[in-house]
């Protein structure tokens, strides 16, 4: 399988019961918050006519939502931003700038969000020992029942003929994003030489886990292939 295909995986369920809802500014459809495979993506909209997307959900300011899937995308870009501020929404903020809000252009800002959520991710688990980095510590890391998630880096598919890793991604706990050098970076701060990369890596702490596949999910609705949850059954 090519490692930057994005393809739908089964959607976990969470438990029934009652969430905080939204309206996606696209369709109009109302979404629970924590309903699994409807994810929505925040924006939050700012003064001027601009908008920005919130990759971490907590981000001050006036909030909207929208489904990652092109249609509500292109829909939330012609008026349904609009609508929303009661006003003009015309410019995508971004680092450095903005520009022309356009469907493609918030896409693009969609995938920058959800790789500076999984980098901080990655870091944050590093810094409190929750990473398990290399084929070797993350079938140790399995054996111990702590590999909660598994990612594996996109230049690195000979790693899915792991046991394990085929495991993860048959359970629904795999994730393709980065290479192996970022891999190495990002998971390495701390905790030894990663030598020439690393291919794959294990996330031991729940919640990071659950946070990693969750932006994996909104990327994947999104079409976007920078995060992609790895094909179940491949």
């Amino acid at each position: 399988m090519s490692m930057q295909t994005t393809i739908k995986t089964e959607r976990e369920r969470r438990p029934h019961g009652a969430f905080r809802t939204r309206t996606c500014v696209g369709c109009g459809q109302r979404v629970a918050l924590a309903a699994r495979g409807v994810d929505l993506v925040r924006l939050v909209l700012g003064t001027g006519g601009e908008v920005s997307v919130d990759g971490r959900r907590g981000a001050p300011g006036r909030g909207a939502h929208v489904h990652p899937r092109r249609a509500c995308l292109e829909k939330a870009c012609s008026r349904g931003l609009a609508r929303a501020a009661k006003g003009r929404v015309d410019r995508l903020a971004r680092a450095g700038g903005s520009e022309p809000l356009a469907p493609d252009a918030l896409v693009r800002e969609v995938r920058a969000a959800l790789d500076a959520r999984v980098e901080a991710l990655l870091v944050a688990a590093a810094r409190a020992g929750h990473l398990a980095l290399g084929a070797d510590e993350v079938v140790a890391a399995a054996a111990r029942g702590e590999a909660r998630s598994v990612v594996v880096a996109c230049d690195a598919p000979a790693e899915l003929g792991l046991p394990d890793v085929r495991r993860a991604v048959d359970e629904g706990r795999a994730v393709a994003w980065g290479t192996r050098a970022k891999l190495a970076r990002l998971g390495a701060r701390g905790v030894g030489d990663p030598g020439d990369g690393v291919g794959v890596l294990a996330i031991s702490s729940t919640s990071i886990a659950a946070a990693v596949r969750d932006a994996a999910r909104v990327a994947d609705a999104c079409g976007v292939i920078s995060v992609n949850v790895v094909e179940r059954g491949a």
